[in-house]
């Protein structure tokens, strides 16, 4: 419950971001900023790299 109750506080407090990141004003394109997001997402994908846990006592902490 209390990982419920802070991911509940984490949204309320950071869920206004968006609106910051929309652009509210004529002539701001918000379809660049919707493609902008898109390929960060995908670029993400694309360059991940995959991180194990370190071995702790020769437990594996997966």
């Amino acid at each position: 419950m209390t990982t419920l109750g802070a991911a509940l506080v984490v949204g309320v407090l950071y869920g206004s971001i968006i609106w910051g990141v929309l652009p509210g004003q004529p002539g701001v394109s918000w379809e660049a900023h919707l493609f902008g997001a898109i390929a960060g997402a995908v670029a993400a994908v694309l360059v991940r790299t995959h991180v194990h846990a370190p071995r702790l006592g020769g437990v594996d902490l997966e």
